[in-house]
C-alpha cells in the first residue's frame, strides 16, 4: 500500500507539473477577487476582537466614523466639482460611496450595540450616543451628495447652464465646507474643543452665501438674465450646500456635549 501510494504521489506530481504555473495564476486571480471585495465593504477600525476590552473598541469606533465622515466629503466634492466643472465622467462613483457610507452605518450600528452590552464607563456610554447620532447626521451627508448628483444629470440632459460668477460662489461654498470636514474631524476624534467656534463660523458663512447667491439668482430673474428653468436645480443645490454646514454643526455640538 505505501509502495501504491509514492508511486501515486509521483504519477500526479509529473502529470500536474506542466501545469504549475497556470494553477498559481488561477488562485491568485481567485484569492485577488475576493480580497478586492471585501475591500470594497470593510470597516477598517472597528473589529469583534476588541469587544473584550470595551475602552478600545469605542475608540476604534470612533475613529470608523470618522472614517465614514471622510468618505461623505469625497462623494460630496465629487458631485460639486462634476457641476462646477460640467464633467461628469465619474458622477457614477458617487453612488459607490452611498454603498459604502450605508455599510459603514449598519455595520457601525451593529458593534456599538454589541459594545453597549459589556460593562462600560459612563464616559464611553456617553461617546456611544455620540457615535449614534453622528452617524445619522453621516447618512444624511450622503444624501446630500446623491442629491447633487442629481441636479448635475438635470443639467446634463437639460443643457442649462450658470454664469462664471455663480460657479465661482459655488467653489467658495464648497472650499468653507471643506475647512468644516477637517475641524469637525479634530473636534470629533481628536476632542479639539476649541475648533468649534470656527465650525459654527463656517456654518454661518455658508448660510450667507446662501442667502446673497439666492438675492443674486432672483435679480438676474428678475432681468431676464438667466432661465427660469434654472431656478429649480440652482435653489436646491445651494439649498443642499447649506444643508452640508449644518449636519457639520451638528456632528461638532455633539462630540462635545
Amino acid at each position: 500500500i505505501a509502495m501504491f501510494h509514492t508511486v501515486f504521489n509521483v504519477i500526479t506530481t509529473l502529470i500536474l507539473l506542466p501545469l504549475s504555473n497556470v494553477l498559481v495564476k488561477a488562485a491568485q486571480m481567485l484569492i485577488k477577487d475576493k480580497a478586492d471585495d471585501k475591500e470594497v465593504m470593510r470597516c477598517k477600525f472597528i473589529d469583534d476582537r476588541f469587544l473584550e476590552t470595551p475602552a478600545i473598541a469605542v475608540a476604534q469606533s470612533v475613529k470608523e466614523v470618522t472614517n465614514a465622515i471622510m468618505v461623505a466629503q469625497e462623494a460630496l466634492n465629487l458631485s460639486i466639482n462634476a457641476f462646477t466643472s460640467k464633467d461628469y465622467s465619474k458622477l457614477d462613483e458617487v453612488e459607490l460611496y452611498r454603498k459604502q457610507l450605508k455599510f459603514y452605518s449598519s455595520s457601525i450600528t451593529k458593534y456599538i450595540i454589541k459594545v453597549s452590552n459589556k460593562e462600560v464607563a459612563y464616559a464611553d456610554e456617553k461617546t456611544l450616543g455620540m457615535i449614534h447620532h453622528a452617524l445619522t447626521d453621516v447618512d444624511r451627508l450622503s444624501e446630500l451628495a446623491e442629491n447633487i448628483r442629481r441636479y448635475c444629470r438635470t443639467v446634463e440632459e437639460t443643457g442649462l447652464t450658470f454664469s462664471p460668477a455663480v460657479m465661482d460662489e459655488i467653489k467658495h461654498m464648497q472650499s468653507v465646507l471643506d475647512d468644516q470636514f477637517a475641524a469637525v474631524v479634530d473636534v470629533f476624534e481628536y476632542r479639539v474643543e476649541s475648533r468649534l467656534p470656527e465650525i459654527e463660523a463656517r456654518e454661518d458663512i455658508v448660510d450667507d452665501c446662501k442667502k446673497s447667491l439666492l438675492e443674486a439668482h432672483i435679480k438676474r430673474l428678475n432681468e431676464g438674465e438667466c432661465k427660469i428653468e434654472s431656478s429649480s436645480v440652482f435653489i436646491n443645490l445651494v439649498g443642499n450646500l447649506e444643508r452640508v454646514g449644518d449636519h457639520l454643526a451638528k456632528i461638532a455640538r455633539g462630540a462635545v456635549q
